[in-house]
């Protein structure tokens, strides 16, 4: 009960009310509303003598070092909490974080401009070379495939969950979840690029970024950044509510990855790597 009550707060510390104007039917209703926050986050990355600006994340405050943590996972700067010396704030929206000295400088990292909004998933990356650099070996085949009900249940289940979206319908989701559907973790944002980076953060941050067994579901389309973000992860199916791209189909196809589109109950699409999918 008390993690429920710690998560409804943190919820309702990422709003704001506001006023608005409420129209249905010829009724007119004038009240407050809360509204998801929106906010930019600056990131500076630091490592002995060297610094550099990773410039700005607009994102919903809230699982912050999530956020900072799998970014920097997602982007392949660090490999694990072990690369991590410390995450700190410095001013109200400013984070600095400190490299350890064993991970290796990324020799393009003052190259990269952040300056990225909500949508904004590959804004950091200058060339289409960096954005299909090879991020890891193409994923093994399941013994056991997941059954066709669990597939089409999972964003109902994922829905139910969602604290945020609950008070504000104005964010998106992101969840982990294991082959029976339990969900492992799950994070919001307005950004579906920094659900999935907070989500992958929380991973890194407890030291379990072996995602081999488990289910990415998320809000939204799924674009090419959200493949190689789950890609780099090593989760071997990623759904979606939503539609792919076709990079992303091609992405999926290219790493062995199950890819699954507009997913509701007892109905979805499978683009890519079936076999992870029992249908009969």
């Amino acid at each position: 009960m008390r993690h429920k009550a710690e998560m409804e707060l943190k919820s309702i510390q990422a709003t704001q009310l506001r006023q608005i104007i409420h129209y249905e039917e010829g009724r007119v209703q004038q009240f407050e509303d809360n509204i998801a926050m929106e906010s930019p986050m600056h990131i500076f990355v630091r490592q002995g003598n060297r610094q550099a600006d990773l410039g700005f994340l607009m994102c919903t405050p809230g699982a912050d070092e999530d956020l900072i943590a799998g970014l920097l996972f997602s982007e392949q700067i660090i490999r694990s909490k072990q690369d991590l010396r410390s995450i700190r704030t410095e001013a109200s929206g400013t984070y600095l974080v400190e490299l350890t000295e064993d991970v290796p400088w990324p020799t393009d990292l003052p190259e990269r401009s952040y300056s990225a909004t909500t949508a904004c998933g590959v804004c950091g990356r200058t060339t289409m070379e960096q954005l299909l650099s090879p991020v890891a070996m193409p994923f093994p085949t399941w013994k056991k495939p997941l059954p066709a009900l669990l597939i089409g249940q999972l964003p109902g289940l994922i829905r139910e969950k969602q604290q945020l979206f609950d008070i504000t319908g104005g964010v998106h989701a992101a969840a982990l979840c294991d082959k029976s559907g339990q969900i492992i973790c799950l994070r919001e944002d307005v950004g579906r690029h920094n659900a999935v980076d907070k989500l992958i953060g929380s991973c890194v941050m407890s030291g379990n970024v072996d995602a081999a067994d488990c289910v990415m579901v998320v809000s939204g389309r799924l674009a090419f950044e959200l493949v190689q973000k789950a890609i780099v992860l090593r989760c071997p199916v990623l759904i979606a509510v939503g539609a792919p791209t076709s990079l992303a189909v091609d992405l999926a196809e290219q790493y062995g990855m199950t890819l699954v589109g507009f997913s509701g109950p007892g109905r979805f699409n499978i683009y890519t790597h079936a076999s992870r999918i029992e249908l009969d």
